[in-house]
């Protein structure tokens, strides 16, 4: 009776064993499944991307990763989007007050993106003189004139639908949409309402923390499906 006893408290036991580790397996797949689903997915490569917050399709993903690793003509040189975002911040950096202080690693890269009044306040109580300031929007207006119209035409690529904004295209100097470089305060969250949520690109560049959004029209992904 006793060894019956013995036998059925260690059946018992082993019973219960294999339940907490069925159970401890499937809270470690769940685990897994939240993590993938709704926190970060890195793709590695010759871009970096970080997908934060975004359930967008795995070929939007694609096509963003391929839109930064693609390559333009900027004055008869070709170069990857990623680095003619980066490089088109270097004349911001040089750009300094009398003290020698470089306006942009003061100030902050998010200072490019404000309207140009405030701007141009900001610009003066740093110490900068007309002719530097004038120089700052002359860069703005360089790349404005050059190098996105070149990102405009790639982005036009991955969406087809006639449509007034198909995209937002979110860089430090502001929002580039098919018409051109918008200023970031010009737009509020309805405005987005229609769009997907953004795919996030972040990088560090010389010493400044960047973000790069991309946000699609959901026709678009429509057409994409």
């Amino acid at each position: 009776m006793r060894e019956m006893n013995k036998k059925a408290l260690e059946d018992s036991l082993f019973t219960w064993i294999a339940a907490f580790l069925v159970i401890v397996f499937i809270m470690i797949i769940y685990f897994l499944f939240v993590l993938i689903l709704f926190g970060e997915e890195r793709l590695t490569g010759d871009v970096d991307i970080v997908f934060e917050e975004s359930k967008i399709e795995l070929d939007l993903n694609s096509k963003f990763l391929s839109f930064l690793s693609s390559s333009i003509f900027i004055n008869g040189k070709e170069e990857k989007i990623i680095d003619v975002i980066k490089n088109s911040l270097d004349p911001y950096f040089e750009i300094k007050n009398d003290k020698g202080e470089s306006f942009v690693e003061k100030v902050g890269l998010n200072a490019l993106s404000e309207d140009e009044k405030t701007l141009n306040n900001r610009m003066f109580a740093f110490g900068l003189n007309e002719n530097e300031r004038n120089n700052f929007l002359e860069i703005g207006s360089d790349y404005e004139d050059n190098k996105v119209k070149e990102i405009i035409k790639k982005l036009d690529k991955i969406c087809n639908v006639d449509k007034w904004d198909r995209y937002f295209l979110e860089v430090p100097q502001g929002i580039i949409t098919k018409d051109g470089l918008r200023n970031k305060g010009i737009f509020t969250e309805e405005d987005f309402f229609h769009y997907t949520q953004p795919i996030i690109h972040k990088t560090n560049y010389r010493g400044e923390n960047i973000e790069i959004k991309f946000r699609m029209s959901r026709e678009c992904v429509d057409d994409i499906n």
